[in-house]
């Protein structure tokens, strides 16, 4: 009898203690449970306000692309991604959509291909910045001179490269026309029998 009774009595310690320490560890576990969802609850605020932020920086970004005279091309492993009004302008686009996925070789004159190529693989393997030079462009069936700019960064998805392009045709043919005046000032003036004198 008093065997059973200290039987009796130490399972009911024994029951007592567990109770205790499941009562604790489901404590301990709703503890870290809350812990938990706090951190989550800040990280996805954080996360939120990055997204915000980074979509505000976008429309900031566009809104200066929008507004440059120059035509801006931005593409992403050598298939435009974004073309502003100007671009559209320039290529004689019915929507800068209508830029979107083509590839900007398909814009290069086919004199110029090789070293578009090769300039196109420079920015797609490293992070690097173009000096201005110039190239022609096939703009609606027309040819048109260009000077052009290129920069590129790398990311986990590739290169993304920024192209400025600005039309210098009128430029080129101002060009070729006081060249062409030059020469025929110079053909008269060494053609003639007589001395002439020019004064400032």
């Amino acid at each position: 009898s008093w065997s059973i009774l200290i039987a009796e009595l130490i399972g009911v310690v024994c029951s007592v203690i567990y109770f205790y320490l499941m009562l604790n560890r489901r404590q301990a576990i709703e503890r870290t449970v809350a812990e938990r969802t706090e951190e989550f609850h800040v990280t996805m605020n954080k996360l939120e306000h990055a997204k915000r932020a980074a979509q505000k920086a976008e429309t900031h970004y566009r809104k200066l692309l929008e507004v440059s005279a120059d035509a801006i091309l931005l593409g992403r492993n050598d298939v435009v991604t974004m073309a502003n009004e100007a671009a559209r302008k320039l290529f004689r686009a019915s929507s800068a959509e209508e830029l979107v996925g083509r590839r900007f070789i398909e814009f290069v004159a086919p004199e110029f291909h090789a070293e578009a190529q090769a300039l196109g693989r420079r920015l797609i393997l490293s992070d690097l910045q173009l000096p201005q030079y110039e190239i022609q462009l096939l703009c609606g069936g027309f040819v048109i001179d260009v000077e052009m700019t290129a920069a590129s960064y790398l990311d986990d998805e590739g290169a993304n490269v920024q192209t400025v392009l600005r039309d210098i045709t009128q430029r080129k043919q101002a060009e070729q026309a006081l060249r062409l005046s030059e020469a025929r000032l110079r053909g008269i003036t060494d053609s003639a029998h007589d001395a002439i004198l020019m004064i400032d």
